[in-house]
C-alpha cells in the first residue's frame, strides 16, 4: 500500500484528525526538496525502499505530520498567539481586533492595532481601527487607520498569510515539506514564507539572499508551540542561524492598549482642518507637486476617521480618501464645492450603458491634464473621493486617421488591408511625458491595437513594412532584448515597435525630441563650459522641465550628457583635460569651494563650480575606472 492511501485510510477512522482545507489535499505538492530528510507528505517522492517497508511505526509518523501541520494552522486561525523574538520584540495577536508590538530592542517604540465598536454618522455600529503608539505607559500618538478589522492591517506578515489562497493556493504542502525522521518538523524554501520569517526576525533586505530555508518544530502534535529557524546558506562569512518561537494559548494582550479599548471616556485623534504634511505629499506624487491641493480640494466635513491610501497610490496613481463619519449630505456639498472651483460634471459612459459621474478640472493645459474626482457614498465608508489624472488624449478608430497622425510627424503609412477587422489607436504624449516628469518629450507616442483575421497574412505585412523603413534609412536597433526600427533626424528620434499577440497586432509609433549633439555642444560653449566636447558624445537631454517641476529649480541651462568612448585610456585622458580646462578658467573643486550650494539633483561624484557672486555655473560627472563611457551634467543659475 502506497504511502499516501495509508494516510488517508487512518484519517477516515478517526474524526479528530480532520484535515483543514489548507492542508487537506496533497495532489499538487512540491515533488522534492534539495534537503534529503525532507519529503512530500504523500510519500510520491520517497524512494521505493522507504514506501514498501512502511510500518504501523512509519504510518503512525505520517499521520502525526499531516495532524500538526493541521493543529498548527488551526490555531493560527484562532488569532490567540504570541511571536517572541530574542532580543528584538514580541507580537502579541489577542484576537483580530487587538495586536500589539511590544520592544525590546532600544530606541523602539511599542504600538498596537486596537478595534472598537463605534456608533457611526447614521447610527450604525461599525469597526473602527485606531494605532496607538506608546511612550512609557502613556500613548505619544493616536491614528484612526480605518473600518476593518485589527488583523486585517497586519495579515500580510504573518504566519497566517501563508494559507491564503494567495500564497498556497489551497494547499500548505505547497510552501512545506515534511521531516520523514521527525513529524514534528517541517521545512520551507517558499520565497513568502522565508520573506515573512526574515520581517519577523529583523533581518535586513541585505542578508534575505543569504536565507536558504526555514525549518518549524513543533513542541509535540498540538503545535501549540512551535519554534521557527532561519537557515542560512553556506556562503562567506558564515552566519549564525537565527531563531524566534510562535506560542499559541490565551494571550492577554498589552494592558495600555486595553486600556484604551474599555475606556468610555477615551480620547480619539484629532480631526484635520487643512492637509497635513503627509497628505500633500501624497497628492503632489499622484498630480505633480504644487498640484495636489487644486486637484483635491480640502473637504470641510473631515472628521478623525478620515483616511487616504498611503500604500498603494505609488502603483495605482490614484488617490483614496474616505471619511467613514460623513454623511450623504456632506457629499452633496463637496460636489458644490468642486462645482464653484471649475470641476465640471462629466458622464464616464461603463460597458452595459450604465454611466458614472465624475468630476474635472484642467491642471495643466499644454499637456491636456485634468483632475478626474469620483465622489461617492456608502453607510460603511461614509464619502468616499477617488482622484486621478485623465488625460484628454487623441484616440482614432480608423486607418485613415491613424495614418494621418503618423504622417504628420512622418512615419511610413500603413497600407490599407482586407486582413485588418478593427483598428484602434490613443497617442499618449502628454501622459508619457508627465510620466517621467518631462524625462522624455514627444511629438507623437501612438499605441495602435488592430485585430486581424490571418496572422499568415499579418506576418507578411509586417515583413514588407519592415523592408519599407529600412529602405527609407530606418536601422535596425535592439534594448534589452526587444528589437526596434528607428530614424534619428537633426532634433528627432523616430522609433517603430510592434508585436503580434493572440488575434492582435500592437504597434508604438515613438516621436522623441531629443538635441543633437551640435546644438549640445554650441550651447555649452555659449555658457562657458569650454572643456565639452561633441566628439564621443551620444546623447543630450534638456533637464529643464524635470527639475522644475521636481525642485522647482529655474536654471538658464540644465543639460545632462553622455559620452562614450573607444578605449579607457580616451576616457581618462578626456577627462584629465575637462579638469585641467575648469581650474585653468576659474571653476573649483565642490571639495574647495567656500561659497552656498544647494542642489539636490547634483549627485555625481566629482563636480566643479563657477562663482562670479551672481552667476553659478556647475558641472558633475561620474566615472569608474575600465568603463568606456561617462555621464555629465552642466547647470547654470543665477544666484
Amino acid at each position: 500500500m502506497k504511502l499516501k492511501n495509508i494516510i488517508i485510510s487512518s484519517l477516515l477512522y478517526s474524526s479528530a484528525f480532520m484535515l483543514l482545507s489548507c492542508g487537506g489535499d496533497n495532489n499538487n505538492k512540491k515533488e522534492s526538496s534539495s534537503e534529503e530528510v525532507y519529503s512530500s507528505s504523500d510519500g510520491q517522492s520517497q524512494t521505493s525502499e522507504i514506501v514498501s517497508s512502511v510500518s504501523e511505526e512509519s504510518s503512525s509518523i505520517a499521520i502525526s505530520s499531516e495532524v500538526v501541520m493541521n493543529n498548527f494552522i488551526g490555531n493560527l486561525d484562532e488569532f490567540k498567539y504570541v511571536i517572541d523574538t530574542p532580543n528584538y520584540r514580541t507580537i502579541n495577536i489577542s484576537s483580530n481586533n487587538l495586536v500589539s508590538y511590544n520592544y525590546t530592542l532600544e530606541g523602539k517604540l511599542d504600538y498596537s492595532y486596537m478595534t472598537i465598536k463605534k456608533e457611526n454618522s447614521i447610527g450604525k455600529m461599525v469597526d473602527e481601527t485606531f494605532k496607538a503608539t506608546f511612550e512609557g505607559e502613556s500613548i505619544k500618538e493616536l491614528e484612526f487607520i480605518g473600518s476593518n478589522k485589527s488583523i486585517d492591517y497586519v495579515y500580510t506578515s504573518l504566519p497566517n498569510y501563508w494559507t491564503t489562497y494567495d500564497v498556497c493556493e489551497g494547499n500548505i504542502w505547497n510552501l512545506f515539506y515534511n521531516n520523514v525522521d521527525d513529524p514534528l518538523e517541517f521545512m520551507s524554501k517558499d520565497e513568502t514564507v522565508i520573506e515573512t520569517c526574515r520581517s519577523l526576525a529583523n533581518i535586513g533586505d541585505m542578508f534575505l539572499s543569504r536565507i536558504d530555508h526555514i525549518v518549524l518544530k513543533a513542541s509535540d502534535i498540538t503545535a501549540n508551540n512551535v519554534t521557527v529557524t532561519i537557515k542560512y546558506n553556506d556562503g562567506y562569512p558564515k552566519l549564525d542561524d537565527i531563531e524566534f518561537t510562535i506560542s499559541f494559548g490565551n494571550p492577554k494582550g498589552d494592558p495600555k492598549a486595553k486600556a484604551w479599548m474599555e475606556d468610555e471616556n477615551r480620547l480619539y485623534p484629532v480631526a484635520m482642518t487643512e492637509y497635513s504634511d503627509v497628505y500633500e505629499f501624497i497628492l503632489d506624487s499622484v498630480f505633480l507637486p504644487g498640484y495636489g491641493i487644486t486637484a483635491v480640494p480640502f473637504p470641510d466635513y473631515t472628521s478623525y476617521a478620515m483616511t487616504i491610501n498611503d500604500s498603494s497610490y505609488a502603483s495605482t496613481n490614484e488617490v483614496v480618501m474616505r471619511d467613514s463619519h460623513a454623511k450623504e449630505e456632506d457629499k452633496t456639498e463637496y460636489i458644490n464645492k468642486l462645482k464653484t472651483l471649475g470641476f465640471e460634471e462629466i458622464q464616464d459612459e461603463l460597458s452595459g450603458g450604465t454611466y458614472l459621474t465624475k468630476y474635472r478640472k484642467v491642471l495643466r493645459e499644454n499637456y491636456k491634464c485634468y483632475a478626474e474626482l469620483l465622489v461617492e457614498y456608502d453607510e460603511t465608508y461614509g464619502v468616499s473621493i477617488f482622484a486621478s489624472k485623465y488625460y484628454d488624449a487623441e484616440q482614432y478608430d480608423n486607418l485613415d486617421d491613424i495614418n494621418n497622425a503618423i504622417n504628420s510627424v512622418g512615419f511610413i503609412k500603413l497600407n490599407k488591408t482586407d486582413n485588418f477587422t478593427e483598428v484602434y489607436a490613443t497617442d499618449e504624449k502628454y501622459q508619457r511625458a508627465e510620466d517621467f516628469l518631462y524625462f522624455f518629450d514627444y511629438d507623437l507616442c501612438l499605441n495602435v491595437q488592430i485585430k486581424f483575421n490571418d496572422i499568415d497574412k499579418v506576418n507578411t505585412y509586417m515583413d514588407n513594412y519592415i523592408n519599407t523603413l529600412l529602405e527609407n534609412n530606418y536601422k535596425k536597433a535592439e534594448q534589452e532584448s526587444e528589437v526596434y526600427y528607428e530614424y534619428m533626424d537633426a532634433n528627432i528620434k523616430k522609433s517603430v515597435r510592434y508585436a503580434i499577440q493572440g488575434d492582435s497586432l500592437l504597434m508604438l509609433f515613438k516621436s522623441e525630441k531629443y538635441i543633437n549633439n551640435q546644438t549640445a555642444y554650441d550651447k555649452l560653449l555659449e555658457n562657458g563650459f569650454l572643456s565639452a566636447s561633441v566628439d564621443n558624445l551620444v546623447n543630450c537631454r534638456d533637464m529643464y522641465n524635470y527639475l522644475h517641476v521636481k525642485f522647482n529649480y529655474d536654471d538658464t541651462l540644465a543639460y545632462s550628457l553622455q559620452y562614450v568612448f573607444n578605449t579607457a585610456e580616451e576616457v581618462t585622458k578626456y577627462l584629465d583635460n575637462v579638469k585641467a580646462n575648469a581650474l585653468e578658467n576659474d571653476f573649483v573643486n565642490l571639495d574647495d569651494y567656500d561659497g552656498e550650494y544647494k542642489r539636490a539633483d547634483l549627485l555625481k561624484t566629482h563636480t566643479y563650480i563657477y562663482d562670479d557672486g551672481t552667476t553659478i555655473k556647475i558641472f558633475s560627472f561620474e566615472y569608474t575606472d575600465g568603463s568606456l563611457q561617462t555621464g555629465f551634467d552642466y547647470r547654470v543659475y543665477q544666484k
